[in-house]
């Protein structure tokens, strides 16, 4: 007997007409907040849209990895589109959030060539997370450069590189340091700190022979007295005393006033060399989301309440969140209990005619027929 190969077979699908009716959840943000709610709705009766401007989710604790040639970019991404295989009702849309009318429940999405559309949804999931603030820091935006998505780790990366080459093209006719200033002193600064000191005690000297590997100097700058801020006294300590180790210069207890095309001014007036700067410093909440309407707190975070919802917009929710029971979708779960856990109800037994009658696809649905997988979880797609 000849076994068909699973690559040229299709997974067999029936129409399942119900999904139709199904409650719509829009999540906003593909990162692991929007991921993480998505494989929470896998087995609840909703119709679930991610919306992101990128087509992967990016692993961004390792992108001080990438930005010092540690890590491939593919290493450190992962398909979103590839989140549909194990949640069957989850479809994924690429595109801008140009907007969100919370009062007419619908997004307003730029999707490039395809214009822009208008999404209406019955749950709103925010987590399109944060983005890199310069606290008004003159020059900051302009000349710093921040690593807080790929593109932007990859940007330091080939930076970085080209500048070695540079300084090793000129190792025999001068002796100038290429200096490399990291504004911020915290978890990121920290990191990419301590990746470039290692390449420089263990691969430059290998890669760049002609050239000493003290040309490469790294400064973290940082407002306050220590390191690592967030942490306990006790790491805070041991992050200084191993950064020191490996010869980074720590400027503790002053920020940063100006930034330039090759320098950055402190805030006692002195300034340092910098040929390449990267911007550590910290992260807010997109100015965009200030004309969306929901209320929010002093530091631009959405104001919710004790269930997470935004305040006077239930359905609207921040993420790891579930939406409360309304009486638009009494088959949503309740914020207590687990949507993982909810399967939906057995449907009763039918008649051999009437299963050969619902097997046919509507020819007029508002939303694509779904489809039930070999593991007999619905989709409303």
């Amino acid at each position: 007997m000849v076994m068909p190969l699973p690559f040229l077979t299709r997974r067999p699908t029936v129409p399942a007409k119900d999904g139709a009716s199904w409650p719509h959840v829009i999540i906003l943000g593909g990162g692991f907040a929007g991921a993480h709610a998505v494989g929470a709705l896998r087995d609840a009766r909703v119709r679930v849209t991610l919306i992101d401007r990128n087509v992967y989710k990016t692993f961004q604790p390792l992108l001080y990895q990438v930005a010092t040639a540690g890590l491939n970019p593919g290493d450190v991404t992962m398909f979103l589109r590839g989140l549909s295989l194990k949640v069957p009702n989850m479809r994924y849309r690429q595109g801008e959030v140009e907007g969100v009318d919370p009062e007419r429940k619908v997004v307003r999405l730029d999707e490039g060539q395809k214009g822009i559309h208008e999404l209406s949804y019955d749950y709103l999931i925010v987590a399109n997370g944060a983005t890199t603030t310069y606290f008004g820091t003159p020059g900051a935006e302009e000349h710093a450069m921040p690593m807080y998505t790929r593109s932007q780790a990859l940007s330091i990366r080939d930076r970085i590189f080209s500048e070695l080459e540079r300084s090793s093209r000129e190792a025999g006719i001068s002796h100038d340091k290429l200096h490399v200033c990291i504004v911020g002193g915290g978890p990121t600064g920290v990191e990419i700190a301590g990746a470039l000191a290692d390449f420089r005690m263990q691969e430059l000297d290998i890669l760049y022979p002609e050239m000493d590997p003290g040309t490469l100097q790294v400064t973290v700058l940082q407002r306050g007295d220590e390191v690592l801020k967030e942490f306990s006294t006790k790491y805070r300590q041991y992050a200084a005393d191993e950064l020191r180790d490996r010869g980074v210069q720590l400027r503790l207890g002053h920020g940063v006033k100006e930034v330039g095309y090759d320098h950055v001014v402190l805030d006692d007036g002195s300034i340092l060399e910098s040929d390449i700067t990267i911007w550590a410093a910290g992260v807010a909440i997109p100015e965009s989301v200030a004309a969306w309407g929901f209320p929010q707190d002093k530091r631009g975070r959405l104001a919710v309440d004790d269930y997470l919802q935004v305040k006077g917009f239930p359905g609207s929710t921040p993420p790891e969140t579930s939406p409360a029971r309304t009486s638009r979708s009494p088959s949503w779960p309740s914020p207590r209990s687990s949507p993982v856990r909810r399967r939906p109800a057995p449907s009763p037994p039918r008649s051999p005619a009437s299963r050969a009658r619902s097997s046919s696809t509507p020819t007029s649905a508002p939303w694509p027929p779904s489809v039930v997988t070999p593991r007999s979880r619905r989709s409303p797609y």
